[in-house]
C-alpha cells in the first residue's frame, strides 16, 4: 500500500500545489496545503480499496475479517508515520485521523467486492 501512494503521490502533490515542489522540503510542505488535501484522500481511498480487495482475494474466506484485520495494522503504521512528521510540515491532527478513516472505509469496501464476488461465481481454481 505504501509503494502505490509513493507512486501515485508525487505526480497528485505537483499537479495541485499552488507552486511545483523542488525539492522535498517543498514538497513536504506542499502536500499539506489545503488544495493538495482532498487529493491525498482521494488517493489513500482508491489504493485501500485496492489493499482491501487484495487482502480478501489472498484470504479466500473470512474476506472482512481479514481486510479489517490488515487495517488495524495499517493503521497503527499509519499514525506512527503521520506522528514521526516534523512540526513544520505535519497534518493537523484531523486530517491525519480523516487519511486513516479513508484508508480503512477503502479497505472494507474492497474487501466487501471481493467478498461479494466470491460468493456469487466461486472461484474455478483448483483446492488440491
Amino acid at each position: 500500500m505504501f509503494f502505490l501512494i509513493e507512486v501515485v503521490e508525487p505526480p497528485t502533490v505537483a499537479l495541485l500545489a499552488a507552486q511545483r515542489p523542488a525539492d522535498m522540503e517543498s514538497y513536504l510542505a506542499a502536500r499539506n496545503e489545503p488544495g493538495v488535501i482532498p487529493g491525498r484522500l482521494a488517493i489513500y481511498g482508491i489504493v485501500g480499496i485496492l489493499a482491501g480487495y487484495m487482502v480478501a482475494k489472498i484470504a479466500g474466506q473470512y474476506e472482512m475479517a481479514h481486510a479489517a484485520a490488515a487495517f488495524l495494522l495499517q493503521a497503527f503504521m499509519m499514525l506512527r508515520a503521520l506522528a514521526a512528521d516534523p512540526a513544520p510540515v505535519a497534518l493537523p491532527w484531523g486530517t491525519r485521523a480523516l487519511l486513516v478513516a479513508v484508508t480503512g472505509t477503502g479497505m472494507l469496501m474492497g474487501a466487501a467486492v471481493r467478498a461479494r464476488a466470491a460468493r456469487v461465481s466461486p472461484s474455478t481454481e483448483d483446492a488440491s
